[in-house]
């Protein structure tokens, strides 16, 4: 795969319009305890912030590389 397609493909599936929507898409707003001062409400910005701090947990925990593929490819983000 040429760079520029990996940038691609990174900018589309691993920005917070898609991770936002892909978090939606599996209910993972029921999880998320906002802030008090947003009134209940899961902005889309904390939903993709979430995904990509499961992502990073899972990497920061040392699962391997294939721990991370399958978490991602789980999320719908690979």
């Amino acid at each position: 795969m040429r760079k520029e397609q990996g940038n691609l493909i990174a900018s589309r599936d691993g920005g917070n319009e898609h991770l936002t929507t892909r978090g939606k898409e599996l209910g993972l707003d029921q999880f998320i305890n906002p802030n008090p001062s947003q009134k209940g409400v899961v902005s889309g910005k904390l939903i993709a912030d979430t995904m990509e701090a499961l992502i990073g947990a899972v990497e920061m925990d040392g699962g391997g590389e294939t721990a991370l593929e399958e978490v991602m490819r789980t999320l719908g983000v690979l």
